[in-house]
């Protein structure tokens, strides 16, 4: 006989479309051949199921009642007599089809039409154009959700009717054992086909009397980790964690015999979910309770990594939201400043010298948002709701400066002037394009509440961490909005001196940008009126160890070394190096091939053997054979460059390497 744990594992797997031989089948209702071909891709290459397109309701309605359909993206607008909703309220009213889940796509984004879609039965609703990430991961969920509310319902039939069987065969035992003297004979032979099915399922079955366990079946003995003869000791409170005692008593005391959640506590002391059902009967000389004990930890988790997966996606869509409005919030200035230049390119005021310099603001301005368009909406930075930062190394005087440029034409126009007084010796690790759009939603922020004739200055606080300071003498911060300033939930905004208008989430989006680099943003008020807006980094101080026995080439790379700020720990050979390493804790390790002693190979073989695997190894070195280049790069080397050294070219290197162990 085949046991009942083994056939519900079966069930399992026919039932879940990612375990079963067929891959599941997804139809796509589209009008548009290019959406539908693009979605066809994505579900065939990408994700393995099977995709049948249909152009209009009617195709679809046949594919429907003769295929076998998981799951349906259905477009809303379509051709035909047939649209979006019509075919979703005849998926949902048939009883073929009304469990499949459908995904909702268009082109407009309109709540009344999510709603309708909701009320009617949809299981979710997407706008075009969809994010194929996004697109992916609803897919995912929902077949993973049709797949497990599939597997629920058959195996819930399934125990319902082995619950059913055994609740007969109880109270078969019962009325046997009431006329035990007459028919001594049939009683035996009924307790044991009463053992056998107990032993035949995988639920833990147990019968006790007053809460002391007078048998137990070995799907019981093997959920708790216990012998027969351990469990026949025990009281059936024992099994259960000590805050559910109450409530167990309870059932137990109203005789119970609908289903109900509690907490197991296993021989070893760990802690799982069950699920609990029992029934009196009569029991030789007892008055006993048999009790069917199911393990539901798998499900209890399936459900919360359900739940979790549903906050991912949702906060996913909310940073992504965020970016789209930062984006409306950070290109009004630059945009006004160009629609002005045409409308005076459009006038008679000007002559041709100026029309040609006009223009060329005009293209730059254009090109720059069009940059900051495709930094902002790079989808790779928002994969599974987290911004990823790219990092590589900063200088903070050339990064500041390059903000300043963006924003020449704003504050010009405002009348106020940006000053920056940035160390030149200040270096932090970072994503650029991100921490651009922090400084520049600050700088922004500062112009825009600022008079015309004051100043916006930058600068590095001299004490304390890595932060970048932003200060202006302008209007300031309300104290109303000082509690939310940095809110996810709450958007705040205030009009500039000149009437400029914002959406409230700049500061939100930067908080998310700053937390992603493990940094921070802070705020506090000027005394001399207006607002101090912190960037706090990590400060970076490379560390760099130079093997090199030619003093020269040592003191070359030094003074290029120190173009960036970094500490220049200077060896001669390769045992020397060896003895620096661990004490100075390097970022990068620069070594020469031709040294006495230790040659450069040497050195790169006892690091990666007896010092670190990740400390990045650049080899400078005269040699320009390809078998040099080999044998550094398989001795574990991350980059190889010959003398003579150009400058930008080494530094550049030296920059991606340290990035790279940061």
């Amino acid at each position: 006989m085949v046991k009942l744990n083994e056939k519900i594992s079966r069930s399992a797997q026919d039932s879940n479309p990612r375990n079963s031989i067929m891959p599941p089948s997804i139809l796509i209702v589209e009008d548009c051949e290019i959406s539908s071909q693009l979605m066809y891709k994505l579900i065939v290459d990408e994700m393995s199921c099977n995709a049948i397109i249909a152009n209009n309701g009617e195709e679809a309605r046949k594919v429907l009642f003769n295929n076998h359909v998981d799951l349906i993206l259905l477009d809303i607008i379509m051709p035909g007599d047939i649209n979006g909703y019509d075919m979703l309220n005849i998926i949902k009213s048939t009883h073929k089809t009304k469990d499949i889940p459908a995904i909702m796509m268009t082109g407009i984004d309109s709540i009344d039409s999510a709603v309708r879609c909701i009320e009617l039965g949809a299981e979710d609703y997407l706008v075009k154009p969809i994010d194929p990430v996004l697109l992916k991961a609803r897919i995912n969920s929902h077949l993973e959700r049709k797949a497990l509310r599939d597997l629920e319902i058959k195996n819930r039939i399934y125990i319902e009717e082995q619950n059913n069987n055994l609740e007969y065969r109880v109270n078969q035992l019962t009325n046997e054992i009431k006329e035990r003297k007459r028919v001594e004979n049939e009683l035996r032979e009924s307790r044991i086909r009463l053992k056998c099915l107990a032993e035949s399922v995988f639920e833990g079955i147990l019968i006790h009397e007053n809460g002391n366990i007078l048998d137990a079946n070995q799907a019981l003995l093997d959920m708790f980790g216990y012998s027969l003869v351990e469990v026949k000791e025990r009281n059936i409170l024992d099994f259960i964690s000590k805050e559910c005692h109450e409530f167990v008593t309870e059932k137990i005391n109203l005789q119970e015999t609908m289903p109900y959640e509690s907490v197991g506590i296993k021989s070893d002391g760990s802690k799982i979910d069950l699920e609990i059902r029992g029934k009196d009967i009569p029991y030789d000389d007892y008055n006993a309770r048999v009790v069917a004990i199911r393990d539901i930890t798998m499900r209890k988790r399936n459900e919360r990594e359900l739940k979790e997966s549903k906050e991912i996606a949702e906060q996913a869509t909310k940073i992504k939201d965020k970016f789209v409005s930062l984006v409306s919030h950070d290109l009004r200035a630059p945009l006004g400043s160009t629609l002005g230049l045409l409308d005076l390119l459009g006038s008679d005021r000007v002559d041709a010298e100026k029309r040609l310099t006009i223009v060329g603001r005009c293209t730059d301005n254009c090109s720059n948002l069009l940059n900051m368009i495709d930094q902002l909406l790079n989808h790779s930075r928002l994969k599974d709701g987290n911004i990823t930062p790219n990092n590589t190394l900063i200088k903070g005087s050339s990064f500041v400066g390059e903000v300043f440029n963006r924003l020449l034409d704003h504050s010009n126009e405002k009348g106020v002037t940006l000053k920056s007084s940035m160390p030149e010796n200040l270096f932090f690790v970072g994503d650029v394009q991100l921490l651009f759009e922090v400084l520049h939603n600050l700088l922004s922020n500062a112009i825009k509440f600022s008079d015309s004739g004051s100043a916006v200055n930058v600068y590095a606080p001299p004490d304390g961490p890595c932060r970048i300071a932003v200060k202006d003498t302008g209007i300031g911060i309300k104290d109303r909005y000082l509690e939310h300033l940095f809110d996810d939930d709450v958007i705040v905004s205030q009009r500039g001196t000149a009437g400029e208008k914002g959406f409230g989430l700049g500061l939100q989006i930067a908080t998310d940008i700053m937390n992603a680099h493990n940094g921070s943003i802070s705020y506090e008020p000027n005394e001399g009126g207006g607002s101090i807006f912190y960037m706090e980094l990590a400060n970076l101080v490379p560390r760099i160890v130079v093997a090199e026995d030619d003093l020269d080439s040592a003191l070359i790379i030094s003074n290029y070394l120190s173009d960036i700020g970094a500490e220049a720990h200077a060896a001669t050979s390769g045992h020397e190096a060896l003895s620096i390493i661990p004490g100075i804790d390097p970022h990068v390790l620069v070594t020469d091939c031709e040294m006495p002693e230790m040659n450069g190979f040497e050195l790169i073989e006892s690091v990666r053997r007896n010092i670190s695997n990740t400390l990045p190894v650049l080899v400078v070195s005269f040699r320009k054979d390809i078998v040099s280049r080999t044998r550094a790069l398989e001795l574990g080397a991350n980059d190889y460059i010959t003398k003579p050294l150009f400058r930008d070219d080494f530094l550049q290197r030296i920059k991606y390497l340290i990035s790279s162990m940061s």
